[in-house]
């Protein structure tokens, strides 16, 4: 199962875990098809590190309406909104071992027990980040879902990390990359920043559709057709539990051969994640 990031500085086929971590991989590839990752920016950068993106409350899209039935919250969030989306950690056979490990950027969530005592967890939402190098200080605390394939030196994968990890951006005191937009078009010439973020996705194949049927015409497609396509017939229904229900139906009844199944599927855990917050 794989996808491709494609980024400002070239494409990275990733790889994801979808076996190991089903419900992290779920969240990741419905929001991939839903469009919620298009033209969003990687807003931390650290050199021999990480860079971090996914942050779906940035993305720009190119119409006013959210790529979510639902307000996307600062900082994003996951398709299971309002339920928290808990780590699926697996060592250690699965780590932050190598350069190009895909992770998810989690937050602390703090809730009120019983006997009023403060308690903060970890959860994840739409934020995720790719490793420049190893770091076995986040084993046990981040959830890796996946890998950047051919990331080695040389490699497709490894040049845009590369390009990436170079990239010559300003950062703020908080550590955050300043995007050239949000500068005087003098200071961008001047010092030549570059603007780094995913700006679309690609979806080359939908695991989670259970049953195959064979589609060999819907596989061939391109996933944004099918991405408009599967949102033209799902929107007019989908704030609806009833319409949720259906998505989930139609998502199995497609099979492994279309790719509008991780669409309707992601649609369809939005749509009763909305209508349980609506009643509670």
């Amino acid at each position: 199962m794989s996808v491709t990031l494609h980024t400002t500085h070239g494409d990275l086929k990733v790889e994801v875990f979808h076996e190991a971590t089903p419900k992290t991989a779920e969240n990741f590839l419905a929001l991939c098809a839903a469009g919620a990752y298009n033209n969003t920016p990687f807003h931390r950068l650290i050199p021999t590190f990480m860079i971090q993106g996914g942050d779906i409350s940035l993305s720009k899209t190119d119409t006013p309406a959210s790529p979510l039935p639902f307000e996307i919250p600062k900082g994003g969030t996951s398709i299971y909104h309002p339920i928290p989306l808990a780590h699926e950690i697996h060592l250690p056979t699965i780590r932050h071992n190598t350069r190009g490990m895909l992770s998810m950027a989690s937050k602390s969530l703090k809730t009120h027990s019983a006997s009023g005592a403060v308690e903060t967890t970890e959860v994840n939402g739409s934020q995720f980040f790719i490793t420049f190098a190893p770091a076995p200080h986040l084993d046990g605390k981040s959830t890796v879902f996946g890998k950047v394939l051919a990331a080695g030196e040389g490699e497709p994968g490894g040049v845009v990390l590369e390009r990436l990890e170079k990239a010559k951006v300003k950062i703020d005191k908080k550590g955050r990359v300043v995007q050239p937009a949000s500068l005087s078009e003098q200071e961008v010439k001047e010092n030549g920043w570059e603007a780094v973020g995913i700006e679309r996705v690609t979806i080359h194949a939908n695991p989670f559709a259970l049953l195959n049927t064979g589609d060999a015409q819907a596989q061939n497609h391109d996933m944004d057709t099918i991405r408009s396509q599967a949102a033209h017939t799902v929107n007019p229904i989908v704030r609806t539990f009833r319409g949720g229900m259906t998505c989930d139906d139609y998502s199995t009844r497609l099979g492994s051969g279309n790719k509008n199944g991780i669409t309707r599927r992601g649609w369809a855990h939005l749509t009763r994640s909305t209508w349980v917050e609506s009643i509670d």
